[in-house]
């Protein structure tokens, strides 16, 4: 019996000395783990006017996360730690990008005024133009529509004006070529 009494007080001390360790060995990676490993990237987007501005695209460059800002022009953003090019952008507003550095564990606040893009308007001055200051070579190519019939007539000197009816009564083309 005495026996049993010394294997069962070395098991005893054994598990004493050596289960506090197995637990600390245990427990430290799970403790490292749970120290966070990204931050948190969140602002306010607003129009010069100071308009909050809603539906804002946010986009980290090369990260694949983005989002948008809602109706109160609030936008929130969790990140790993690292340096970051922001894009905010949204329709008729100029893009803007700025660099952030996400630290872990910490809320970064980035906030934001969008400039109205400028508006600029391009137009078109159509005028004229002469069959004669076309090239020689390109006029046989030219196909001016007909204005009574479903057809194209090619125009050798000048555009077609409105046809005359024939004498059969239908519309016909001048410079019609058979």
């Amino acid at each position: 019996m005495r026996n049993i009494q010394v294997n069962t007080s070395r098991l005893l001390l054994l598990l004493v000395t050596v289960f506090p360790i197995m637990v600390a060995t245990l427990l430290i990676p799970t403790v490292s783990q749970a120290q966070p490993q990204s931050g948190t990237l969140k602002g306010t987007v607003k129009s010069p006017s100071g308009t909050p501005l809603s539906r804002v695209s946010v986009q980290a460059a090369n990260s694949g996360k983005g989002t948008s800002t809602d109706d109160n022009g609030l936008y929130t953003l969790s990140l790993a730690a690292g340096n970051y090019e922001i894009t905010y952008s949204s329709p008729g507003h100029t893009p803007q990008t700025v660099s952030v550095t996400i630290t872990p564990g910490a809320t970064i606040v980035q906030d934001i005024i969008l400039a109205v893009q400028s508006a600029t308007t391009t137009r078109e001055i159509v005028q004229p133009i002469e069959i004669s200051q076309i090239s020689p070579i390109l006029r046989p190519q030219i196909q001016a529509p007909c204005p009574y019939v479903s057809t194209y007539c090619s125009s050798s000197s000048s555009l077609p004006s409105p046809a005359q009816p024939n004498p059969s009564g239908t519309p016909a083309c001048p410079n019609r070529h058979a």
